[in-house]
């Protein structure tokens, strides 16, 4: 299991996803651990898919998964636990998180996936605009309201960020990709560039 330090990018993908954020909130939430069958049933996602989120869970060291005694023959049952919470930094991603992905699940869905990024950006007071240019979409993000004295700063905001944009776009089936984030690319602006998928 890899330690989850200041910067880590496990740390920023692991809560980069709605799913996995919700997952995690479910663990902490159970007063004994759960298996992949109980967690896809409370979150209707597959159970491969529950297995592949847990895993990158347990690789950024908030879940642990241990083998039940049963007492009878068979396989055992594999059940899986939060790790109590305790670092700042770990916080501020899931303000993030469940901020983007409450917003998410308001929006339009009949909107393209770009637009309904720039939407939940601009639910959640970013003060977006979307640029349309040759190289791809420019999203240019005037403010950022998650970024303020006595809460998480930018070295937790800004990267867990972009894990959690890059998320939304696949989870939406987006045809675009994030290319780059610059943050304060100017005063008091930060600029999320995409691209186009590769074939």
């Amino acid at each position: 299991m890899t330690e989850a330090t200041t910067g880590d990018p496990i740390l920023h993908r692991a809560l980069g996803s709605p799913s996995r954020v919700r997952l995690l909130e479910l663990l902490r939430e159970a007063p004994a651990p759960l298996d992949v069958r109980q967690l896809s049933e409370r979150t209707a996602l597959h159970p491969n898919t529950v297995r592949a989120h847990l895993a990158r869970l347990e690789e950024a060291g908030l879940v642990r998964s241990e083998t039940e005694p049963t007492g009878r023959r068979g396989r055992p049952r594999i059940v899986v636990a939060a790790v109590p919470a305790g670092s700042t930094e770990e916080e501020g991603y899931r303000v993030v998180a469940d901020a983007l992905a409450d917003a998410l699940m308001r929006r339009n869905a009949d909107a393209e996936p770009v637009e309904r990024v720039v939407g939940l950006l601009d639910e959640l007071g970013f003060a977006p605009q979307l640029e349309r240019a040759e190289e791809g979409p420019r999203i240019l993000m005037r403010r950022c309201p998650l970024i303020h004295e006595g809460g998480p700063d930018a070295t937790v905001v800004c990267p867990a960020h972009l894990g959690l944009i890059e998320d939304v776009l696949d989870e939406l089936g987006a045809d675009e990709e994030v290319d780059r984030l610059e943050p304060f690319a100017e005063p008091s602006l930060c600029v999320l560039a995409l691209r186009s998928k590769q074939p």
